[in-house]
């Protein structure tokens, strides 16, 4: 039961990984924003192909490093955390669309 809990977890961070994406370019882009994290900055500065590109491979690592690791007891742990942390990220991005007049 524990393998499946932490692979819909898994699959939930995927997921997140590509709605915050899109976000992001929307308010980057539009000029409502800018990109918080100093790795990927470069990357959106480079143009929207650069940035999907980029934050693919990245989302395509951490997905499947977890879904090896999905198996493994406390790791779910580890999937609440980031889990959170990307659905908080989420939240307050479309917070801020919301508010985009």
């Amino acid at each position: 039961m524990l393998v499946g809990i932490n692979s819909l977890l898994v699959f939930g961070i995927g997921i997140l990984h590509f709605i915050d994406t899109f976000t992001t370019m929307y308010l980057v882009y539009g000029g409502h924003g800018e990109e918080a994290n100093p790795i990927l900055a470069p990357a959106l500065a480079a143009g929207p192909l650069a940035f999907i590109l980029i934050k693919g491979f990245v989302a395509f690592l951490t997905v499947g490093v977890f879904w090896v690791l999905r198996s493994e007891k406390n790791m779910i742990f580890v999937y609440l955390i980031v889990g959170y942390l990307f659905l908080s990220e989420t939240i307050s991005q479309f917070e801020i669309i919301s508010n985009i007049p």
